[in-house]
């Protein structure tokens, strides 16, 4: 569950995932609590959705913080479990706001990833697809709901087996992490493999394995 992001002065931000925190520590070590005081959600029994609370440092409380990201100016946003379709942004001095996003009725999102590029656009992905967040309205970029299969492609043409994880390069394309899988995603929303291939677990070096829409390998 936890998470770790890195902001342009190189401090770390930490999802302390089952202390209901968001932690910072700077470059010479420093510890501090940025946002969040403590959450029952790791004990064995407790009220699932009870322990989100917006507000200042002291009054803000996260259920479950999981992936993250922070920007130049030391916000961050960060995906707290129980909002699945909502991230909870928290401003440099520890305030935290829920920005609900505007997915489509019926869709069943469960984010799991959020990276924001160099030019300040923000991604967002569940198991199998990824948005591009225009303010808080997410536009597909890639992938579908329909079965777990790993298919290059564009659009909603591709698709993901199980998103574990994106980063994003300096030109914006994505980089995102399947079961035995390495995938690139360009800003256009063209998919590729890049390493791996489904069904070839192990610790091997050598070529990708390819397979297009088709399903041809």
């Amino acid at each position: 569950g936890s998470a770790l992001a890195i902001d342009a002065q190189d401090d770390l931000y930490i999802s302390d995932t089952c202390n209901g925190a968001i932690r910072k520590v700077t470059l010479d070590g420093e510890v501090s609590t940025l946002a969040g005081q403590g959450t029952p959600a790791c004990k064995p029994s407790y009220d699932m959705g009870a322990h989100q609370v917006d507000g200042g440092k002291e009054a803000a409380r996260f259920e479950l913080p999981g992936a993250l990201v922070a920007n130049r100016l030391g916000t961050v946003h960060v995906i707290d479990a129980i909002n699945s379709g909502a991230i909870r942004r928290v401003d440099s001095r520890g305030g935290v706001t829920t920005i609900p996003l505007a997915f489509a009725a019926g869709d069943g999102v469960t984010l799991r990833s959020i990276v924001q590029s160099p030019d300040g656009n923000m991604y967002v992905a569940d198991a199998q697809r990824i948005w591009k967040l225009v303010g808080t309205v997410p536009v597909l970029l890639a992938g579908r709901m329909d079965g777990y299969t790993s298919l290059d492609g564009s659009g909603s043409a591709a698709r993901f087996s199980s998103i574990a994880g994106m980063t994003v390069a300096p030109n914006g394309d994505l980089y995102v992490v399947e079961p035995s899988v390495i995938r690139k995603v360009t800003p256009a929303g063209v998919v590729t493999t890049i390493a791996g291939g489904r069904q070839r677990e192990g610790a091997a070096d050598g070529e990708p394995v390819f397979q297009r829409v088709d399903g041809a390998g």
